[in-house]
Protein backbone atom coordinates (compact mmCIF):
# COMPACT_ATOMS: atom_id res chain seq x y z
CA UNK A 1 0.00 0.00 0.00
CA UNK A 2 1.25 3.40 -1.02
CA UNK A 3 1.42 6.06 1.71
CA UNK A 4 2.15 9.26 2.63
CA UNK A 5 2.66 11.29 5.94
CA UNK A 6 0.82 14.72 7.13
CA UNK A 7 3.35 16.39 9.32
CA UNK A 8 6.94 16.30 9.65
CA UNK A 9 8.03 17.03 12.89
CA UNK A 10 9.94 15.21 15.52
CA UNK A 11 7.81 12.21 15.53
CA UNK A 12 8.01 11.62 11.87
CA UNK A 13 11.28 10.68 12.07
CA UNK A 14 10.59 7.84 14.26
CA UNK A 15 7.29 6.66 11.53
CA UNK A 16 9.68 6.81 8.66
CA UNK A 17 12.36 4.65 10.25
CA UNK A 18 10.02 2.11 11.47
CA UNK A 19 7.86 2.09 7.80
CA UNK A 20 10.72 2.01 5.54
CA UNK A 21 11.17 -1.93 7.49
CA UNK A 22 7.65 -2.73 6.46
CA UNK A 23 7.33 -5.14 3.17
CA UNK A 24 3.26 -4.18 3.14
CA UNK A 25 3.50 -0.18 3.52
CA UNK A 26 5.85 2.03 0.90
CA UNK A 27 5.82 5.83 1.92
CA UNK A 28 5.62 8.02 -1.35
CA UNK A 29 5.58 11.20 -0.28
CA UNK A 30 5.12 13.73 2.87
CA UNK A 31 3.71 16.95 3.04
CA UNK A 32 3.64 19.33 5.63
CA UNK A 33 2.42 23.60 6.45
CA UNK A 34 6.44 24.54 6.50
CA UNK A 35 7.55 23.17 3.13
CA UNK A 36 11.42 23.00 3.51
CA UNK A 37 10.84 21.10 7.07
CA UNK A 38 8.63 18.28 4.00
CA UNK A 39 11.77 18.75 2.32
CA UNK A 40 14.31 18.45 4.46
CA UNK A 41 12.01 14.82 6.06
CA UNK A 42 11.87 13.82 2.40
CA UNK A 43 15.86 13.77 1.76
CA UNK A 44 16.83 12.10 5.16
CA UNK A 45 14.50 9.07 4.21
CA UNK A 46 14.99 8.99 0.03
CA UNK A 47 10.93 10.29 -0.54
CA UNK A 48 10.62 11.63 -3.85
CA UNK A 49 7.21 13.47 -3.44
CA UNK A 50 7.32 16.47 -1.25
CA UNK A 51 3.50 17.98 -1.83
CA UNK A 52 1.10 20.93 -0.01
CA UNK A 53 -1.25 18.73 1.80
CA UNK A 54 -4.17 19.20 -0.43
CA UNK A 55 -1.67 17.86 -3.30
CA UNK A 56 -0.71 14.97 -1.27
CA UNK A 57 -4.25 14.17 -0.80
CA UNK A 58 -4.94 14.23 -5.13
CA UNK A 59 -2.40 11.75 -5.19
CA UNK A 60 -4.69 8.35 -6.70
CA UNK A 61 -1.88 6.27 -6.09
CA UNK A 62 -1.65 6.83 -2.26
CA UNK A 63 -4.30 4.93 -0.43
CA UNK A 64 -3.07 5.76 3.56
CA UNK A 65 -2.02 8.80 4.95
CA UNK A 66 -0.78 9.09 8.42
CA UNK A 67 -1.83 12.10 10.31
CA UNK A 68 1.21 13.32 12.43
CA UNK A 69 0.23 16.88 12.73
CA UNK A 70 -0.23 18.80 16.10
CA UNK A 71 -3.79 17.68 17.96
CA UNK A 72 -5.63 20.68 17.27
CA UNK A 73 -5.40 19.98 13.78
CA UNK A 74 -6.52 16.43 13.74
CA UNK A 75 -10.15 16.93 13.13
CA UNK A 76 -9.86 18.96 9.97
CA UNK A 77 -7.02 16.82 8.50
CA UNK A 78 -8.50 13.22 8.84
CA UNK A 79 -12.17 14.84 7.55
CA UNK A 80 -10.50 15.91 4.66
CA UNK A 81 -8.47 12.61 3.93
CA UNK A 82 -11.54 10.84 4.54
CA UNK A 83 -13.53 13.10 2.41
CA UNK A 84 -10.43 11.87 -0.35
CA UNK A 85 -11.14 8.81 0.40
CA UNK A 86 -7.91 7.59 1.72
CA UNK A 87 -7.73 5.35 4.77
CA UNK A 88 -6.51 7.65 7.64
CA UNK A 89 -3.83 6.35 10.77
CA UNK A 90 -4.36 9.16 13.20
CA UNK A 91 -1.78 8.49 17.23
CA UNK A 92 -3.98 10.79 19.09
CA UNK A 93 -7.37 11.86 19.38
CA UNK A 94 -9.25 12.32 16.36
CA UNK A 95 -10.33 15.52 17.76
CA UNK A 96 -10.31 17.78 21.24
Amino acid sequence: MKAGIIGCGTISSVYLENLQKSPLIEVVAVADLQDERAKERADEFNIVNVYKVDELLRQPEIELVFNLTVPGSHARTDVAKLEAGKHVYSEKPLAH
